[in-house]
């Protein structure tokens, strides 16, 4: 099953409610065929959005008008990092006996060293390109947005041991989408 957005679903995430909403129901995706539990820890999430927020209004404040979805998907990105929405990856029980082939351990072992960084990269990385895909579409372009397993391991390196911050990443999601 594929996670999907709708609307403007950066606008629509300045509500509190939504964007806790949004945020679990996209690292529960993450996780679905892992057999990994995600127990969250509430304040954390309360905190990224607080600070996703008021960085969101710096923007604005600083641009004199709406930053980019890069921007704004950067800063999420950076905020689900320093402040993780995740207390606990736990394998379930009835998955240590049942996760059997290659895939699905990769999976489990991927998630359970790299979740924290791997679903906040993630989930800025597909906001941008649901925001891109609106806009080609808009005019008339249909291109495919793929992004490879090397890449992704190479910025969520980046994210955990350089501290990438919020320009590098808005920097990542506009060359990963803008220069095709």
């Amino acid at each position: 099953m594929a996670f999907s957005f709708k609307g403007d679903e950066l606008r629509r995430m300045e509500s509190g409610d939504y964007f806790c909403s949004l945020v679990k129901g996209y690292y529960e995706y993450m996780a679905e065929d892992s057999g990994i539990a995600i127990s969250f820890a509430e304040r954390n999430l309360a905190l990224a959005h607080e600070f996703w927020l008021e960085e969101v209004d710096n923007f604005r404040r600083l641009l004199g008008g709406e930053p980019c979805q890069y921007k704004r998907a950067a800063s999420l990105t950076y905020w689900l990092y320093r402040e993780p929405p995740v207390s606990k990856w736990e394998l379930m029980v009835e998955a240590r006996e049942s996760i059997s082939g290659e895939e699905h351990r990769d999976l489990h072992d991927y998630l359970s060293t790299r979740g924290r960084e791997l679903c906040a990269f993630r989930l800025g990385y597909d906001i941008s390109k649901y925001y891109k895909k609106r806009e080609d579409h808009g005019h008339g372009i249909d291109p495919v947005y793929n992004i490879s397993r090397e890449v992704v391991d190479d910025t969520i390196f980046l994210i955990k041991k350089a501290k990438l911050n919020v320009e590098g990443l808005y920097l990542s999601f506009k060359l990963l989408f803008e220069t095709r």
